[in-house]
C-alpha cells in the first residue's frame, strides 16, 4: 500500500494530509521485535515523505518522519537491510532538505549511527 502512495499527485495529496496519523499509527513498527514487512512498510513511508520534502504539507510533518526513522534505524536488526537503506537514504533526503531538518538529525546523533553503520556493513 505505502510503496505506491506517491504514484499519483491525488493520492499523494491525501496521504500528505495524514501523514502524522500514519506515522504514529505505525510507530510501533519501529521496535526491534516488529516483523520485517512492518520495519519495510515504516521505511518505506518516511522515503515517501522525504522525497516530496519540498512540498509545504511534508515539511511539516518532516520532524516527525526524522524522529521516526531514528527509532526505526536504531532498532532494526543488522540483516534488516532493505528497511536500514531506505531509512538512511530517506533521513539523508530530509536532512538535505532544510536546515532545521538538519539539525535535528544531528541532535538526533544521527551522523554517528551511519558512520557506525558504514563501519559494520
Amino acid at each position: 500500500l505505502f510503496c505506491n502512495a506517491f504514484k499519483h499527485p491525488a493520492v499523494r495529496d491525501v496521504f500528505l494530509l495524514h501523514a502524522s496519523e500514519i506515522l504514529d499509527g505505525l510507530a510501533a513498527c519501529s521496535a526491534a521485535d516488529a516483523k520485517a514487512p512492518a520495519r519495510l512498510a515504516l521505511a518505506t513511508v518516511i522515503l515517501n515523505i522525504s522525497v516530496a520534502a519540498s512540498l509545504p504539507a511534508a515539511a511539516e510533518v518532516a520532524a516527525q518522519a526524522i524522529s521516526a526513522g531514528s527509532e526505526l534505524l536504531l532498532s532494526a536488526p543488522v540483516e534488516d537491510v532493505d528497511s536500514r537503506f531506505r531509512c538512511l537514504l530517506a533521513l539523508g533526503t530530509l536532512a538535505a532538505a532544510s536546515a532545521e531538518s538538519k539539525s535535528l538529525a544531528a541532535d538526533l546523533g544521527l551522523g554517528d549511527v551511519a558512520a557506525a553503520l558504514a563501519v559494520s556493513g
